[in-house]
């Protein structure tokens, strides 16, 4: 009996996993700016097929159609970002990329993508010397 008082209910956060965490981050990046489109959501296919290749495409559609739900059902991204500030720096790194490179998708950057960024690198402790230092690299390779 005692041991059923020390058990936690399970909550969210208990189920949310770091491939979770992060295609929530993505999408929530894509639709700060209010829109959320067919080629935002085509590229973050891309970045989680690159990332995890070992799945298939069953997979990665029931992964975004449930983050999908996550993101609009959260008020907050406090509960994504502490599995991902877990990982090693370069991942975060990499994680930051491909947000960008999200973000960058409709070759404009709006304030509150901006803002997003630099809150979402101090939640997740990233540097903005390296953050800029992607942004840099970014912009070149899409010509921006």
């Amino acid at each position: 009996m005692i041991k059923w008082f020390q058990q936690k209910p399970e909550t969210e956060q208990d189920t949310i996993t770091t491939e979770i965490a992060i295609v929530c981050i993505l999408i929530y990046a894509a639709k700060i700016d209010g829109e959320y489109s067919d080629s935002e959501k085509k590229l973050i296919r891309l970045c989680l097929q690159n990332w995890l290749t070992e799945q298939n495409d069953s997979y990665f559609d029931k992964l975004i159609n449930k983050c999908e739900t996550m993101v609009d059902d959260s008020l907050q991204i406090l509960h994504f970002t502490k599995k991902i500030k877990e990982l090693e720096y370069s991942d975060r790194l990499s994680i930051i990329q491909m947000i960008l490179e999200v973000i960058y998708s409709d070759k404009k950057i709006h304030e509150y993508e901006d803002n997003f960024i630099r809150r979402l690198a101090g939640l997740i402790y990233v540097e903005d010397k390296d953050i800029g230092d992607i942004k840099i690299l970014l912009k070149k390779r899409l010509n921006l």
